[in-house]
């Protein structure tokens, strides 16, 4: 489902939108709140709200697996 070929160019077009769109923070660590379900986790991050590195890594991860890396 890729728009463009898996390369390393549009791999790296792809975590520097993603990092510039879905900002890092431990806010929710520091808050001492639940950990996020899997698809509150993709849905923080779509919406901009970004999280801790895992979050991060987990919305990343299905975006790639998502655009057939």
């Amino acid at each position: 489902m890729s728009l463009e070929p898996c390369t390393l160019d549009y791999l790296q077009r792809l975590q520097w939108r993603f990092l510039c769109n879905s900002p890092f923070h431990n806010l929710e660590l520091l808050a001492d709140e639940s950990p996020r379900t899997a698809e509150g986790t993709i849905e923080a991050v779509v919406a901009g709200r970004g999280g801790p590195c895992h979050v991060q890594a987990t919305a990343f991860l299905a975006l790639l697996k998502r655009l057939g890396f």
